[in-house]
């Protein structure tokens, strides 16, 4: 059984995670999406720096060579690739929409553990993989579009790359899991992110803001905090302490906090589907 404790952990992070996507969501309305997600992924590295500081680089020195081959590669899934899906699908569609469709990585994440770590899902997993699918099938058939959402059934797509490349992530870390502390594993992420996105940026030439008004900065760097800095540490700590399907099955809790934050903060409306 989990300890009470990294239950309650696990909470405080999806709770971040949510007030994260109220934040990241006021900052595209100003920023293109790669400038968003670099600064999310730079101000959330100088937040690791800034508290975990020399301990860093001790630990770098310890990192054995396979076992960076690993860091690489679930820092590529989440956040490289990641945040760049949920970058532009975020700028496409509705907050309430990103929240639903988040809502499947449990039932992706449960199984691709069964298919690759062999960790067998509960009788509830295919029903509720097959619910997730006709979700999002009739959130797409039904979406409309409008100047806050301008394409939501391309970013609806685009956010379900960003929940695949994430169930990658989950899944390798329980694979493999890491001999170092774990709030190693959200500092490379949070670089490695950083760094991914430079050259994207310089090759399609997007141009950078012309000004860099007070509120959307302060939300960018609220977002690099509380989403990078905060939630990756705390996500990072619980996921060797408790299996794959209670890990996921608690980020259910997101779309129900997001939800509820897009009607209170952002003024979002629920249609009757």
């Amino acid at each position: 059984d989990t300890p009470w404790h990294v239950t309650l952990t696990m909470v405080a992070g999806v709770l971040c995670w949510s007030v994260g996507v109220i934040i990241f969501k006021e900052a595209l309305l100003y920023f293109d999406p790669l400038i968003a997600a670099w600064g999310r992924m730079f101000f959330g590295a100088c937040a690791f720096a800034a508290v975990f500081n020399v301990k860093l680089i001790k630990i770098a020195r310890q990192v054995k060579r396979e076992h960076w081959y690993v860091y690489l590669f679930t820092g590529f899934c989440e956040p490289c690739l990641y945040i760049l899906f949920l970058s532009f699908g975020m700028k496409y569609t509705t907050v309430a929409q990103t929240a639903v469709i988040t809502a499947c990585l449990p039932i992706v994440a449960t199984l691709a553990a069964w298919v690759f770590i062999k960790e067998k899902p509960g009788r509830f997993a295919l029903p509720g993989f097959a619910i997730a699918v006709a979700a999002i099938a009739a959130l797409n058939f039904t979406a409309t579009a409008s100047a806050y959402a301008p394409n939501p059934v391309l970013g609806n797509c685009l956010l379900i790359l960003a929940i695949l490349c994430s169930a990658g992530y989950y899944t390798t870390l329980r694979r493999f899991p890491m001999p170092y502390p774990l709030m190693f594993s959200a500092v490379v992420q949070a670089f490695m992110g950083s760094i991914f996105i430079i050259p994207i940026i310089l090759l399609t030439g997007t141009p950078l803001p012309a000004a860099w008004p007070v509120w959307p900065t302060a939300m960018l760097v609220l977002s690099g905090v509380v989403t990078t800095f905060i939630v990756y540490t705390l996500v990072n700590v619980c996921i060797p302490k408790m299996p794959m399907a209670r890990l996921t099955a608690m980020i259910n809790l997101v779309p129900v906090f997001t939800i509820a934050l897009g009607l209170l903060v952002m003024g979002e409306t629920l249609t009757t589907l």
